[in-house]
């Protein structure tokens, strides 16, 4: 009895919706070695970027940015830009090409709601030329969980090769789903 007891509420505690949580990362470009001072990209006038998940998600990227030995500065040789999205997880994104650039994601057994991906990404360019120094993303599909409670794990991830970029991977992790 006892046995069932605590499968019960293990169960109900699993729907309390923690679980695998599952994330996609990639990342390209030369990398950012030499600059350790960074700027934000303006975004153009009227953009998002003062809307609150917007905000979240630079404060996230430039906390992921410090650990990593960074500083943001109102001048520097490399520029930040970054992008979140939200969108359902089962409308999936191809490249022109027919190629799955994020492809649909189907529910799990027994799960009482819809998923929605989120996705972070972060590109770093090379002020004087123009050149993409850094791309880095991440994305996870939830179920219950909010930006607010992804955007610090996505941030880690989507910067965690700055200074060695050309890798695509997956991880697990446990988390509010």
């Amino acid at each position: 009895m006892r046995y069932y007891a605590t499968l019960s509420l293990a169960l109900l505690g699993l729907q309390g919706c923690a679980g695998p949580v599952e994330t996609n990362i990639h990342s390209a470009g030369a990398g950012v070695r030499d600059a350790t001072t960074l700027m934000w990209l303006l975004a153009p006038k009227g953009g998002t970027e003062e809307e609150p998940h917007m905000l979240a998600a630079r404060e996230a990227v430039a906390a992921a940015l410090q650990e990593r030995g960074f500083r943001m500065a109102e001048e520097a040789s490399a520029a930040v830009a970054i992008g979140f999205a939200e969108r359902p997880a089962q409308i999936g994104l191809k490249t022109g090409q027919g190629e799955a650039l994020s492809p649909a994601k189907e529910k799990r057994l027994f799960q009482n709601c819809e998923d929605r991906m989120m996705r972070l990404r972060v590109s770093i360019v090379d002020r004087a030329s123009g050149d993409q120094l850094y791309s880095g993303e991440a994305q996870e599909s939830h179920c219950h969980a909010q930006a607010s409670d992804v955007l610090a794990r996505l941030a880690g991830y989507a910067v965690e090769d700055i200074d060695s970029p050309g890798s695509e991977r997956k991880s697990f992790s446990f988390a509010k789903d």
